[in-house]
């Protein structure tokens, strides 16, 4: 008669707690990749903004110089700045935002990874112990075997009893 290995069913509940550990360090590593590039499309946005500021300053101030610049221009200049600084300060923002996110990100899927390793170090041990216990199944039946042939041995050396 052969025997079932009892633990069939947590060997099964294991490998799937894997599979959905691994799908969710997927999905957290995309969320992750995603939260980068925002994070890099933040940071080239404030990088330009701040050039394009640096630009228009330093035209401004040529302007100034050459004497070709009218009191409205400079008014107007006033003006300008405050809205570039507020610009500034809601980039700067954004991109401590996105900053936040990523690191939101990176942690999320670091636990996940670690969720995963626990959940393949479960798996492991129950696939290792079913390796032990269909070892010791084996062994048994050689022994077994070798019983049987054993009293077949010893019974014709012996010849029949009468």
């Amino acid at each position: 008669m052969k025997r079932r290995y009892p633990l069939a069913a947590l060997v099964e509940v294991r490998r799937q707690a894997v599979d959905a550990r691994a799908r969710e360090v997927a999905e957290r590593a995309r969320s992750a990749e995603q939260a980068a590039r925002a994070a890099e499309r933040a940071a080239v946005a404030e990088r330009v903004e701040t050039e394009r500021q640096a630009r228009v300053l330093a035209e401004e101030a040529s302007r100034v110089e050459a004497g070709e610049a009218r009191i409205a221009d400079l008014a107007a200049r006033g003006a300008w700045a405050a809205g570039a600084a507020e610009r500034a300060r809601l980039l700067e923002a954004n991109q401590a935002r996105a900053r936040e996110r990523l690191a939101t990100e990176r942690a999320a899927e670091a636990r996940a990874r670690d969720a995963l390793a626990e959940a393949d170090g479960d798996a492991r041990a129950v696939e290792e112990h079913r390796a032990r216990w269909d070892a010791a199944r084996a062994a048994a039946a050689e022994r077994a075997e070798e019983e049987a042939a054993a009293e077949v041995w010893s019974g014709r050396r012996r010849g029949p009893r009468g």
